[in-house]
């Protein structure tokens, strides 16, 4: 027989150490447990299509723009989500996504820089027009940007080539040993550039000449591929990819300082140079050594691989890991918390605002963390992967998917006080006192939520429908999936003619299709000719009672959670259902949804 809830389970308290649904029980919930039934959601502040394939977002600029890029190009979105232009590209290729690079010009404009298949194209942030183009005509494809500074945009073709930022006209050009790899380092007039051949120079920003060059040997028979990896403290360091080993050079005269060799996989350099220190990122381990001298300050153990990207606050750094995220103090390298994400994938730490960590799980969830506890605030759930790490500005977290969609989320707008209580109501101070307390707030608690205002219904005929198919029948109800004269799906359902007066059934429509509540089930038409008949939105998932016996239990409890969350915000409006029973909770594009408010007592 098939399990299904009754009202009874769906609004029973808290047991000592969980909350009973049935016979399902929520356990553990605490910071530990970063999917928790009852933990706040993010809220989407707004979210756009694309339609162009996988979308990152590239970076939020100083005017208040964000760059979403595109296999067909890029587009600039205001924070509310409008698109403010676009720049179309020809890519011929769908797999790729076009790259930008930004910087200030003159302190009043900026521009973006965008790598076509047919060159470079300088971008007018402000509308989006071209300000100048480098590759079209003397027939260049491919241009890599090394690095954009307000005067100069540094690109990499073989060699370096210098072009003016005002108009992309030719500085000057370098050729050292090898192709220069990846991306540049500039600090005080001087140019840092590493090749794929074990160069490492030092370059005149205006003019190129060669300041000094020196060169690092690998063991095998290629040459090693060496990546600028920064500068501090007098000192310019490279990162030498092939053999895992990072040097240390007098950024002056470029005499050697000192070495570290590392078991760290041959890719991009695995740390960062951060006010007179340089942490590395050796496997598990997290070192922090001296910039100028390269002894080591401190070492910590993560116990699992740390990723890359630490974001930093106060003395505290902020680094993902395997399945993870560590809060480390960056005046001992103690640990100040962890939090785990229970994925295999690197966890990012997109960045730090106003004492919240935005953490990306890279395969499901983006979450929002305490920065002096690690107590997980909210999570916001998604679909796919994330193509690039979330931009974070003013509370907001930006990001984009492999399918195209561009999110923008924020922490809940009001309180959590369900998500508190569980925590109370299952740590030791919760089982102490026998869950009571704990399970009355929780059973009280909620999470707001925020829907736009539909308009409101208009009555109609109940003829004017098209009806495909009697879904159910009751003595009550018939309940038919239908068209409406423009076209569009509905659920109608008409009642029996003792069942309420038309009186009695207008004023409970008209009370449920005035809610403005996210989670309840939107009404389009009713009337009460020639019995009363309503119209709501279609849920092509089903009913929970339908669906119960096959869903796992932890999704039940998150369907009950929301269930629980949405009746008591709706309650505040000063309605109640009436008979909430598995059969009146309705899914819809993956969510729950409460129907018949009113209309089932």
């Amino acid at each position: 027989m098939q399990w299904s809830p009754t009202r009874r389970e769906f609004l029973a308290g808290a047991a000592v150490g969980g909350v009973g649904v049935g016979d399902f029980s929520w356990t553990n919930a605490t910071d530990a447990v970063p999917d928790h039934l009852l933990a706040p959601r993010g809220s989407v502040e707004w979210s756009v299509g694309t339609g162009d394939g996988p979308a990152a977002v590239s970076r939020f600029s100083a005017r208040d723009r964000l760059y979403v890029r595109t296999p067909g190009g890029v587009r600039a979105l205001g924070p509310d989500g409008a698109e403010r232009w676009r720049f179309e590209v020809d890519s011929g290729d769908p797999e790729s996504l076009v790259e930008t690079y930004a910087a200030e010009t003159d302190g009043a404009t900026e521009t973006l820089y965008v790598e076509t298949r047919r060159g470079l194209a300088a971008i007018d942030a402000a509308d989006g027009s071209v300000r100048w183009r480098y590759g079209d005509d003397d027939g260049r494809r491919h241009v890599d940007v090394s690095l954009a500074t307000a005067e100069t945009v540094f690109l990499s073709e073989n060699g370096l080539t210098a072009l003016d930022a005002e108009d992309g006209t030719e500085r000057w050009r370098f050729e050292p040993d090898g192709p220069v790899w990846l991306s540049s380092q500039f600090h005080e007039g001087t140019l840092y550039v590493g090749t794929i051949r074990g160069g490492f120079y030092a370059l005149d920003a205006a003019g190129g000449e060669v300041r000094w060059r020196t060169a690092l040997e690998a063991s095998g028979d290629d040459g090693p591929y060496v990546l600028a990896a920064g500068t501090s403290d007098g000192v310019a360091f490279a990162w030498n990819s092939s053999e895992s080993v990072l040097a240390a050079f007098d950024a002056d005269d470029g005499s050697p300082r000192w070495t570290v060799a590392t078991n760290a996989a041959p890719t991009g350099f695995p740390g960062t140079v951060r006010k007179s220190t340089v942490y590395i990122a050796d496997g598990s381990v997290l070192r922090a050594r001296s910039a100028a001298s390269g002894t080591v300050r401190w070492r910590y153990d993560a116990g699992e691989a740390v990723a890359n990207w630490p974001r930093f606050a106060d003395e505290t750094m902020y680094v993902g890991a395997a399945g993870g995220v560590h809060a480390v103090s960056t005046t001992d390298g103690t640990r100040c918390w962890t939090f785990d994400t229970r994925t295999d994938a690197a966890a990012v730490v997109a960045g730090v605002d106003d004492g919240t960590v935005f953490v990306d799980s890279r395969t499901d969830a983006l979450y929002g963390l305490d920065a002096r506890s690690g107590r997980l605030r909210w999570r916001f759930p998604y679909s796919g992967e994330s193509t690039w790490p979330p931009e974070v500005r003013n509370g907001i977290a930006y990001f984009g998917t492999e399918s195209g969609t561009v999110y923008a989320v924020s922490g809940p707008d009001g309180p959590t006080p369900l998500y508190d209580a569980a925590r109370v109501a299952t740590g030791p101070f919760g089982v102490a006192a026998g869950g009571l307390l704990a399970g009355g707030a929780l059973a009280a608690a909620y999470r707001r939520r925020k829907r736009a205002n539909a308009p409101p219904p208009e009555p109609t005929a109940f003829a004017d429908f098209e009806r495909e198919t009697l879904v159910a029948e009751s003595p009550k109800k018939e309940l038919f999936r239908a068209r409406t004269p423009a076209g569009g799906r509905v659920a109608l359902a008409r009642l029996a003619p003792d069942v309420l007066a038309p009186e009695a059934f207008a004023a409970a429509v008209e009370a449920w299709a005035g809610l403005d509540c996210e989670g309840v089930l939107e009404v389009r038409q009713w009337g009460t000719e020639p019995r009363p008949w309503v119209a709501a939105e279609w849920a092509a998932g089903g009913s929970l009672a339908d669906r119960a016996g096959k869903l796992p239990l932890t999704e039940i409890g998150r369907v009950v959670a929301d269930v629980a969350e949405i009746v008591h915000l709706v309650r505040r409006e000063e309605v109640t259902h009436g008979r909430l029973v598995p059969g009146n909770v309705l899914f819809t594009g993956g969510a729950a949804r409460v129907a018949d408010w009113r209309l089932a007592a």
